[in-house]
């Protein structure tokens, strides 16, 4: 004698159900937020890098008034202006005994 119990195999699969019921909108929800955060660091990119442009040209522009500034004609002039005189015999650093010798006997 065969004994059928269909309500008994129907209770098993409602668990079974709602559990992928569960994982399907889950992932859907994470995916949509993973997909959101990637967007948003696609702009914060974007963003920066533009920003980096505006950078490379101020420090291009900044590096051409720096240069023109210590031009050779210039740093003359700006001597001149401030009374500065040009030594023909620069001394610098020497450590020879004629310096020595000079600076100890009066």
């Amino acid at each position: 004698m065969t004994i059928i119990q269909p309500e008994r195999s129907r209770k098993k699969l409602w668990p079974l159900a709602s559990l992928i019921v569960v994982l399907l909108i889950g992932s859907t929800v994470f995916g949509v937020l993973l997909y959101n955060s990637t967007v948003d660091l696609r702009h914060s990119v974007l963003r920066l890098e533009r920003d980096l442009e505006e950078l490379r040209v101020k420090n291009a522009e900044f590096e051409d008034e720096m240069y023109s500034l210590l031009e050779t004609n210039h740093l003359t002039a700006l001597a001149r202006e401030l009374g500065l005189v040009m030594e023909r015999k620069p001394r610098y650093l020497d450590t020879t005994a004629d310096i020595l010798a000079e600076r100890i006997a009066p």
